[in-house]
């Protein structure tokens, strides 16, 4: 028989790979705060008409939100080309806030719903 002291006293004839090659540490070269702001630039919208009955569905689309500068006036572009609308009357992020420039811009998160409200036709 085998006894526990004369087990812990015997060697084994290998060396796992984990103690013969050890992981060595690594230093990154790259800011992970420089990682997730680029992450962040890009974002996913929701969007749809407000007030269409034929149409209650969101349609997906992605943005980027830089350069900040004019990120605005892109946004209603995108806006229009994805839905085929010429023009907005106003735009507004759920359940209720209007977006009226640059800043709000910044704001917006991934996957916020959007709302468009067009010109009214007399």
């Amino acid at each position: 028989s085998i006894s526990p002291s004369s087990t812990n006293n015997t060697t084994l004839p290998i060396v796992p790979n984990y103690l013969r090659h050890p992981v060595f540490p690594h230093i990154s070269t790259q800011s992970i705060t420089n990682l997730s702001s680029i992450n962040n630039q890009t974002i996913t919208l929701l969007c749809r008409i407000a007030d269409d009955p034929s149409e209650t569905d969101f349609i997906e689309f992605d943005f980027n939100k830089t350069p900040n500068n004019g990120s605005f006036q892109r946004l209603l572009s995108n806006i229009c080309h994805e839905l085929n609308i010429n023009h907005i009357d106003k735009l507004r992020r759920l359940p209720c806030v209007r977006i009226r420039n640059d800043r709000d811009i910044e704001r917006l998160k991934d996957n916020h719903m959007l709302e468009v409200i067009l010109v009214k036709k007399l």
